[in-house]
């Protein structure tokens, strides 16, 4: 079980690790906060009527770890600004991880995609970040 953190004490944690926090593609973009109420099991379908997509866009649903992952994996290539930002996204990974229980990323969209990494709160909330990719 983890921590008892209000949903706004936990979106002020994640607001302070990301803060700053660049999310790289073709289009560089920052992170929210985001919080939503579900009241019903997370599914491509009930997450596409949450954040009002339509029926012929792909939502696609993936544990985080892989994209955590991804982040923070150092290449031999890499400058200081680039380790900058793998120690940013461990600690926001550690953020996630103390307060979120079933950690997800959810990407929405094909060319520009809305992308929100959540988790659930001890009282059913999920709480996270979105953020922004071009991908042609």
């Amino acid at each position: 079980m983890k921590s008892k953190t209000t949903i706004e004490e936990i979106l002020k944690q994640i607001d302070n690790a990301c803060a700053g926090l660049i999310y790289v593609s073709e289009t560089d973009a920052g992170f929210e906060t985001v919080k939503f109420e579900l009241n019903r099991e997370l599914t491509d379908s009930s997450f596409r009527k949450l954040v009002k997509a339509d029926k012929v866009t792909p939502v696609e649903i993936t544990g985080a770890s892989d994209v955590f992952d991804r982040l923070t994996r150092p290449k031999e290539w890499h400058g200081e600004s680039d380790r900058r930002r793998i120690q940013r996204y461990e600690k926001l990974r550690s953020v996630f991880e103390k307060y979120l229980m079933d950690l997800k990323v959810i990407r929405v969209g094909k060319i520009r995609i809305d992308i929100y990494i959540i988790g659930k709160t001890n009282d059913g909330m999920f709480a996270g970040v979105k953020t922004h990719s071009v991908e042609t």
